[in-house]
């Protein structure tokens, strides 16, 4: 038998579950108002899921604050505190679905003392993905890979590593409907009252442009945190490792089925060890806020997103305080799509070789 709070972080499935509830948190949405803030979101799962193409652009800050006693000991945190207070991250991009094609860019801006701007384009396809080697100031690269993109091949990387995984698979219909089953699984196990609502638009606070059908709210307050980790330990976990069991998906995550088997031999807790990891982390964090707001349009599209998290970290009279805001606008949603980058040309690319390469001296 395994503690609950060593068996997530000690174990690969955590991984795969961190990558599905990421994804719960950019499939989301509403629909008909006789439906309830839950089966809006399904609907507007179902909807994201069909969609061909769409443009999007993120914003997101990031804010850290220490405590005293903190700094007295190490007061270097006052300056990554306030690096974060100034750095801006942007990151804009299209997508497609068939034939699969993804861009994006990413903007860093550090403003203050140690002002920087630089930004990292990166190209997808259902085969390779290529990354623009960025000029950033103060961390100088060799001048000739600057600027030239890095070609990375899915299989080749898939032949390299130690992990039986189906690249192909991630690009496909059946990595949708694994997607779509977890998240429909995840829903179903939070109380909808506890957790979901609609909200009016007069409270929501939107952007002007955003012409909304409907609001649906996602909250966690500290007061849920026990209700939270209950029903992730008791209900999620198993069903999740049930679902990977499917060996459909199995195979494309490369699990062997002896090694699923193991998981659930292992996953046995009790109710007295889903109480002692609450009591651990109800002392080492509290929740502020954590929400996930989503605006739908009358076609149950997702033109805005937006998720808060404030959280304080704890220990004994130390603390530190972290908040992330993240702003999603979608945009251009089933037109044809403009790739401003595109697919790079045969002289603009690069091996990873080549690049480790140009940092030999």
């Amino acid at each position: 038998m395994v503690k609950l709070n060593r068996w997530l972080y000690g174990k690969k499935l955590s991984s795969v579950l961190g990558i599905v509830l990421a994804i719960a948190l950019v499939l989301a949405g509403c629909g008909n108002s006789s439906k309830s803030p839950k089966e809006e979101m399904l609907g507007a799962l179902q909807t994201f899921a069909e969609t061909e193409s769409y443009a999007f652009d993120i914003n997101t800050k990031v804010g850290i604050s220490v405590s005293e006693s903190m700094l007295s000991v190490d007061p270097s945190l006052q300056m990554l505190g306030s690096m974060f207070d100034n750095l801006d991250i942007h990151v804009s991009g299209v997508y497609q679905k068939e034939p699969f094609q993804m861009e994006t860019t990413m903007d860093l801006a550090l403003k203050g003392d140690l002002s920087m701007n630089f930004a990292i384009p990166l190209v997808m396809t259902d085969e390779k993905m290529w990354i623009k080697v960025p000029n950033i100031p103060m961390f100088p690269l060799p001048e000739d890979v600057v600027g030239k993109y890095v070609e990375l091949d899915y299989q080749e990387l898939a032949e390299m590593s130690e992990e039986d995984f189906q690249p192909d698979a991630l690009f496909s219909g059946q990595y949708v409907d694994f997607s779509m089953k977890a998240y429909e699984m995840i829903l179903n196990h939070f109380d909808e009252e506890l957790y979901f609502t609609f909200i009016p638009k007069d409270e929501a606070e939107l952007p002007e442009e955003i012409d909304a059908a409907k609001i649906i709210r996602f909250q966690l307050n500290d007061e849920h945190l026990e209700d939270f980790i209950t029903v992730l330990a008791e209900n999620i976990i198993p069903d999740f490792i049930e679902l990977l069991d499917d060996p459909e998906y199995r195979d494309m995550f490369g699990f062997a089925s002896e090694d699923l088997q193991q998981l659930k031999d292992d996953y046995e807790v009790t109710p007295e060890e889903i109480q002692e990891t609450i009591d651990e982390i109800r002392e080492a964090l509290q929740i502020n806020e954590i929400s996930y707001t989503v605006a739908l349009d009358k076609k149950q599209n997702m033109p805005y997103q937006l998720f808060k998290m404030d959280v304080n970290f704890k220990d004994g009279e130390d603390s530190m305080q972290f908040v992330i805001q993240m702003e999603t606008f979608v945009k251009n949603i089933n037109e044809e799509p403009t790739f401003e980058i595109g697919i790079p040309a045969e002289e603009e690319i690069i091996t990873p070789d080549e690049l480790s390469q140009a940092f030999m001296f």
